[in-house]
């Protein structure tokens, strides 16, 4: 699977033959808002510093379905409220960057590592999935970690203000 750069702000989830999954869509670059599309629509917006939550929007309600927190160190913790799940997802490696996500046992869930498109000039990402958790890793949890790496991104690239309240 990879994670195509559409544009500036459109990130596509396929697979190697050109399969869309879902679409990770933000307002502007500085991912304070965007969209989540997989089998549901779902809405992702930073609603205090170093948090976002995503919600699915029902009518006139909203339904919160996971939370992202920024930590300390460039730990980000990545809660499902409504599967009770907990994730942690960081950087890794010195010279060429890597993102996992981790469950809360502690398995690396999934992998992300960055590819530069000079083309396009943007970044997509190789999605490697530990098999033993394919069926945990759905196109929506997916998303979440790119967006968290989208985040670690951005701060690293100064288009992004650094998300942790001192």
């Amino acid at each position: 699977m990879r994670i195509i750069f559409q544009d500036t702000n459109h990130f596509v989830l396929q697979d190697h033959s050109g399969n869309r999954f879902a679409e990770l869509i933000y307002a502007s670059s500085d991912l304070k808002l965007g969209r989540l599309l997989s089998t549901a629509e779902l809405w992702i917006e930073n609603t205090t510093t170093g948090t976002w939550h995503s919600y699915q929007k029902e009518g006139q309600r909203q339904r919160t379905i996971a939370e992202i927190r920024i930590g300390p160190a460039g730990l980000i913790s990545l809660n499902y409220i409504t599967q009770r799940r907990k994730y942690k997802f960081k950087s890794t490696g010195i010279f060429k960057t890597r993102f996992t996500l981790f469950n809360n046992k502690g398995d690396e869930i999934l992998a992300l590592l960055p590819i530069i498109n000079w083309g396009k000039q943007g970044h997509e990402f190789s999605v490697q999935v530990n098999e033993e958790y394919g069926t945990e890793c759905t196109s929506l949890l997916i998303l979440h970690a790119v967006h968290c790496a989208n985040c670690c991104l951005g701060i690293l690239n100064g288009t992004v203000p650094a998300q942790v309240s001192i």
